[in-house]
């Protein structure tokens, strides 16, 4: 949350430089981004975050706990398949998650910035009219 105040702050002083009156718009818009961003994606965020976690551990669990219990009987064709799906099962959803977390992570400051130049554009668009 940090760094999208920085550049909310950021763009409203050069905003500011240049029309006050666009500022405050700018400002209002930016605060209406700024609550959908931590009421909506901060949770998401988070939440993929845990998963991230859950599953990077279940890989790591199945990548050495196991493997090491197992060393000797995979040999066998039924122990060295159940390993290889709870790893493969654990590995996807770590990835899927790992994605996901990058994807959110993203997203406020790229809507920070989408919503300051529209909504820069929509002021000088209809001011003068």
């Amino acid at each position: 949350m940090f760094t999208e105040a920085i550049v909310a702050i950021a763009i409203s002083v050069t905003i500011f430089v240049i029309d006050p009156v666009m500022t405050i718009f700018v400002i209002v818009m930016m605060l209406l981004v700024v609550f959908v961003i931590s009421k909506l994606v901060k949770p998401i965020l988070s939440k993929k975050g845990v998963e991230r976690q859950t599953h990077g551990a279940l890989t790591y669990k199945w990548l050495f706990t196991e493997y090491n219990r197992y060393k000797k009987k995979l040999r066998w064709v039924e122990k060295k398949t159940f390993f290889e799906e709870n790893f493969a099962i654990s590995g996807k959803k770590y990835i899927s998650a790992e994605k996901w977390s990058t994807v959110f992570s993203n997203i406020p400051r790229l809507m920070i910035e989408m919503v300051s130049i529209c909504s820069t554009l929509a002021f000088i668009a209809f001011y003068d009219i």
